[in-house]
């Protein structure tokens, strides 16, 4: 009796650790001026804000991929003794980012590069989702009543009010940030992601509201987004919180 109860909690508390994937990727194909692929290339793309870099080879196919990389800035690059070494700076990652960004490679020195710059933002051709992003500049400088995140929703397209309240939003106004249709979906019925947790609790409401200068990024996930996060009917609020960087700050504000 006593060992079925251990198992019985041991399972509940399983149910708890329900989690989705926040952090972005890059993908794509390394080739020759030829356009063949090139095997063994050495990917490494580098955080701006936090001086961290992760690496990876293309394989066989020329195929390479860089996973888990929290949202800010980067610079990629790309090396292959016989070729030049690719440089490719200002690339933007939001949360759950699916980038894709083919090489090219030019023959030459790998003491030689070729540097990418000033390009318009990349397309993400790895996933189908929509999504709409707001970015920490916006939750500094946007004004809010109650320093309510939620609010943000409201700008952003295909999110509706289902509610006739227009009061204050406290930080805790739970009620109000449920009364929330997106791209059609029924009200009450999104879920909240927080680093990557669920931040839902089991009456679809938000567990855990975080304060405005903690939040690196707010995305909503409005249609076609992945099946992990398949068990709500509505949309998926995605909250990534500020990590340190390699440089001194902090806020201070008056309300």
């Amino acid at each position: 009796m006593r060992s079925s109860m251990c198992v019985t909690l041991w399972l509940a508390l399983g149910l708890g650790l329900w989690s989705q994937e926040y952090r972005a990727s890059i993908s794509g194909d390394v080739t020759d001026p030829s356009g063949a692929p090139v095997e063994g290339a050495r990917i490494v793309v580098t955080s701006v804000e936090r001086n961290t870099s992760v690496e990876a080879l293309s394989n066989a196919a020329g195929r390479y991929l860089v996973q888990f990389l929290l949202p800010g800035h980067y610079v990629i690059t790309a090396e292959k003794a016989g070729f030049k070494k690719f440089v490719r700076e200002g690339i933007a990652l939001a949360a759950s980012d699916r980038l894709g960004l083919n090489i090219r490679l030019e023959l030459g020195a790998v003491t030689e590069s070729i540097t990418v710059t000033g390009q318009a933002p990349l397309l993400q051709t790895e996933t189908s989702s929509r999504t709409a992003t707001i970015e920490t500049r916006m939750v500094d400088n946007i004004p809010t009543s109650g320093r309510n995140l939620f609010q943000f929703q409201y700008t952003l397209p295909g999110v509706l009010k289902a509610s006739s309240y227009w009061g204050d939003f406290e930080l805790y106004a739970f009620g109000n940030i449920n009364a929330v249709i997106i791209s059609g979906g029924r009200r009450g019925e999104n879920e909240t992601v927080l680093d990557g947790v669920s931040n839902t609790r089991m009456d679809r409401g938000v567990a855990f509201m975080p304060a405005l200068q903690a939040v690196e990024e707010f995305t909503v996930l409005s249609n076609a987004y992945d099946a992990q996060y398949g068990r709500v009917g509505g949309g998926v609020n995605v909250i990534n919180l500020k990590s340190g960087t390699n440089s001194l700050h902090g806020q201070l504000f008056h309300h």
